[in-house]
């Protein structure tokens, strides 16, 4: 037996075992909250990283009513909150395309003009296209001019 229980009457020991026995089932009962907490939050981490780095088909845009920031308190506030923020549409892209052909490489025109008759139209642009042609030993650009008309 301990030493400092040698010395305590059997009243005393009695109230000693209660409160030992009240302390213990107050540590049981948080070691299973902490359970609980654990199990939950490796759940959570499941999620977040098959979204981060899941197959496209695993993937999913939010969480939805999961637990993700939610707080005892403001269960209720932040999903109205979430509710009523609306998304903005997202930006297009603008793909930037090939880069130029080289200037210093040398152009061949070719001006493809309309089947019609344009006889007292009027010349509102063109559209270019340039392909880059290879003979053995030489590069050079082939440049097709089509040329727009408007009454």
């Amino acid at each position: 037996m301990p030493p400092d229980l040698e010395n305590k009457s059997r009243e005393e020991l009695a109230y000693e075992i209660v409160r030992m026995r009240e302390e213990k089932a107050l540590l049981e009962g948080g070691r299973e909250e902490l359970a609980l907490e654990i199990l939950k939050l490796r759940h959570e981490n499941g999620d977040l990283k098959r979204m981060l780095f899941g197959q496209s088909s695993e993937r999913f845009e939010g969480l939805g009513e999961k637990t993700v920031g939610k707080t005892k308190e403001g269960d209720g506030q932040k999903s109205k909150q979430q509710k009523r923020k609306t998304e903005a549409p997202k930006p297009v892209k603008i793909h930037p395309g090939r880069a130029p052909l080289p200037a210093s490489l040398e152009r061949r025109e070719v001006i493809i003009e309309p089947s019609e008759l344009v006889e007292g139209m009027k010349c509102i642009g063109e559209e270019v296209t340039e392909e880059l042609v290879y003979e053995p030993g030489y590069f050079w650009v082939r440049r097709y001019v089509r040329r727009k008309y408007v009454d």
